[in-house]
């Protein structure tokens, strides 16, 4: 489900206990602690728009008011022999590197959280098919293609702001605004992932807070394609958001994570469309319908640079996490 419960903003920054948490759900992990956040905002609302995907990993607490270090979560007795952290960082439950969880709380506008409902679809979206990084297109329905028809991913997962209260339609508000969703992962053992996305007029993607993926230049290019990234991620606990931004008429919002996929088997555009992304899909922002937006900066919650939006413990919290090497 999506939930979304808006905090005043407090500059709080503290490392996180992980004793009181209730999720390690959907994560992306990067060994990159620095990242792109947009737009500071502040207020109070209550309603949870986060998606929480189960990979696997057990449940683990967080206590967001306790300011010591992050204590061993791992019950797999090895990991410690494998890599051991400075103090106050914790080991992956794969042991590939070490991480601590600093936390401050969001800031909030204080406006009524944005019904998420579906778009109509429109012919132009994807009309080119999917586009991967280093050139490939491929078109067909499921991709999409310039027959004049509603094919693609971005008309099959693509929403926007309801037009207004009770209504099932979208518009064109809000204008000029970045908005977006939250999702938390959680990973046992490092795996690859599929991230497809598309949007009327500017899309961008951030894991844990850096920024892997922005077409922001207004032009259709970010609604004819559907946008193909790969992430290659640690084990442990990670947060991946999705944005786009609306410049006037149509909008619509597309994104879509597929995986996991074997550590180190997306290396190229051919790797990538040999995966099975239809049949490994984990979340799609149509999952969102008749819920609200996580992200905004007029009706929604925002973190400052570096840190990631969390939805997925019992209050909102912006994340960063600080990767370090094992000590052995």
């Amino acid at each position: 489900m999506f939930t979304l419960m808006l905090l005043a903003c407090a500059p709080d920054l503290k490392p996180q206990d992980t004793a009181g948490s209730t999720t390690r759900d959907l994560v992306l992990s990067t060994t990159d602690s620095a990242g792109d956040s947009a737009g500071d905002s502040a207020g109070d609302s209550a309603a949870d728009t986060s998606t929480a995907l189960d990979t696997g990993a057990s449940d683990d607490t967080s206590a967001p008011d306790d300011t010591g270090p992050l204590p061993d979560t791992d019950t797999d007795t090895d990991t410690d022999t494998l890599c051991a952290c400075p103090e106050g960082y914790e080991a992956t439950p794969a042991g590939e590197v070490c991480q601590r969880r600093l936390t401050r709380s969001p800031m909030d506008s204080g406006a009524p959280p944005l019904a998420v409902c579906a778009i109509e679809p429109y012919f132009a979206y994807g009309k080119f098919g999917a586009r991967y990084p280093d050139g490939e297109n491929i078109t067909d329905d499921y991709w999409g293609h310039s027959d004049g028809g509603n094919t693609g991913r971005l008309n099959a997962a693509g929403v926007w702001a309801c037009e207004a209260a009770g209504s099932t339609a979208t518009g064109s508000a809000p204008v000029d605004e970045w908005i977006g969703f939250s999702i938390c992962l959680d990973l046992d053992d490092p795996a690859d992932f599929l991230l497809g996305m598309g949007a009327d007029n500017r899309v961008r993607a951030r894991v844990d807070g850096a920024s892997i993926f922005e077409e922001d230049s207004g032009e259709t290019r970010a609604f004819d394609y559907w946008w193909m990234q790969r992430v290659s991620l640690t084990s442990g606990d990670h947060i991946l958001e999705f944005e786009a931004k609306n410049d006037s008429d149509l909008a619509g919002l597309g994104a879509e994570l597929a995986g996991p996929f074997e550590a180190g088997s997306l290396v190229d555009d051919a790797t990538m469309i040999a995966a099975d992304y239809e049949g490994s899909l984990l979340w799609s922002t149509s999952d969102a319908i008749g819920a609200t937006f996580d992200l905004g900066s007029a009706a929604g919650l925002r973190c400052r640079d570096g840190f990631a939006l969390s939805l997925c413990g019992a209050a909102p919290e912006c994340v960063k996490l600080e990767t370090t090497a094992c000590l052995q």
